[in-house]
């Protein structure tokens, strides 16, 4: 038996500005062929469908239309569960009629008791959801009072989930979780908890043949182990993103002598347009041949000129349209140390013009806001003394 997993699209979700529906819609084109081509049994979504608990038109529009593909041209169910992005209840909308479409949406407690079954030629896959759940979510269901953490409340909702139908069936648990030891992204990544209460420990996943994970955007295995696994999201999300590969695991579940064996494979996904750092002088990033490649991709510029570029974001806005941030190197070694330096701009005119610069403004410093910073800046230098 054969499934994808992916998670994390979060569909409707714009980047600094740009609204990223294209690139959504080019890379679910991407997972349609793959599973067509991979003659996959079933795909899986493990949360965060959307960006947003109300999600734009657009993002349904074309969540609607991708699975009208999936099951009716692919004839391929799909297991979608709420991430904590996600409303359960929008989510949720219409998935009586969906399930018998094989558009099987599971976004409530209470669905982890009923798993859902997907035979075909090599076995039957039998997958328990678990949609992302606050601890007094399931507090409140149970009556349980010891339930105050993620991992508290993911072990108490597995502990009432009934037992394989048939021994011989594959078991798949899809959750949108925070795992000890997965790596995250924090600029994109919406924090479950402050401090450990929002991890789960894998060791709650016993008894699954795969643990198909959402919520952290890397695509990684969880300590080391190749059966749970985050498949990472669908795009590049956030600048500190811009080194990591995004894909999906293509899954392969087959009966071993003693147990399944499983086996995975990441597949990356070709973004419409990437997501690029790039870093050189103003001259050489405004109109040097060395970044001719990138005109078309999200990019996030980083300049090493001795001084200040005015209007820098806006200069570089008619080579790259889709620019997301331009920053003078001195003040990019700052805030990626987080200690001050020596370069450190310490006068308040020269501070100014870094933070406008930054923002991208499209026109000069006027010289009432000249001297209301300067006036401010010697106020504030008074009160240190």
């Amino acid at each position: 038996m054969r499934f994808v997993h992916t998670a994390d699209w979060h569909l409707g979700k714009r980047l600094l500005g740009h609204p990223l529906i294209d690139d959504q819609a080019y890379a679910l084109d991407q997972i349609e062929r793959l599973c067509v081509e991979e003659k996959a049994d079933a795909l899986v979504i493990a949360g965060d469908v959307f960006d947003r608990s109300v999600p734009p038109v657009e993002a349904v529009t074309l969540l609607d239309d991708f699975f009208e593909r999936m099951v009716r041209r692919a004839r391929i169910p799909v297991v979608a569960i709420a991430g904590n992005h996600d409303s359960p209840e929008r989510l949720g909308f219409g998935r009586s009629l969906l399930e018998g479409a094989g558009v099987h949406m599971r976004t409530t407690f209470g669905d982890r008791m009923v798993p859902i079954e997907v035979p075909g030629v090599g076995g039957v896959l039998e997958f328990v959801t678990l949609p992302y759940l606050e601890p007094e979510v399931v507090r409140a269901a149970t009556g349980d009072a010891e339930v105050t953490t993620h991992d508290a409340a993911l072990r108490r909702a597995l502990a009432d989930v009934p037992p394989r139908a048939d021994p011989d069936r594959f078991r798949v648990l899809v959750a949108h979780a925070f795992c000890v030891g997965g790596i995250e992204s924090p600029d994109s990544e919406r924090p479950l908890m402050v401090g450990g209460a929002g991890y789960v420990h894998p060791s709650a996943f016993k008894g699954f043949d795969y643990v198909a994970l959402g919520h952290l955007h890397r695509p990684q295995r969880v300590a080391g182990r190749d059966h749970i696994r985050y498949a990472g999201s669908l795009l590049k999300y956030a600048i500190e993103e811009h080194n990591h590969p995004k894909g999906v695991a293509v899954v392969e579940i087959v009966a071993g002598p003693k147990a399944p064996l499983v086996t995975t494979r990441e597949v990356t996904l070709a973004p419409k347009r990437d997501l690029v750092r790039l870093e050189g002088t103003f001259d050489e990033l405004s109109s040097g041949e060395r970044f001719t490649e990138h005109e078309g991709d999200y990019v996030a510029v980083t300049y090493t000129d001795a001084t200040y570029v005015l209007q820098a974001a806006e200069r570089l806005r008619g080579r790259f349209p889709y620019l997301l941030e331009a920053m003078p190197k001195r003040v990019r070694r700052v805030q990626d140390d987080e200690t001050p330096g020596e370069d450190r701009p310490d006068q308040p005119r020269e501070l100014l013009e870094a933070f406008w610069s930054y923002l991208g403004i499209d026109h000069d410093l006027e010289e009432a806001h000249r001297v209301a910073f300067e006036r401010a800046w010697l106020m504030a230098k008074k009160e240190d003394a």
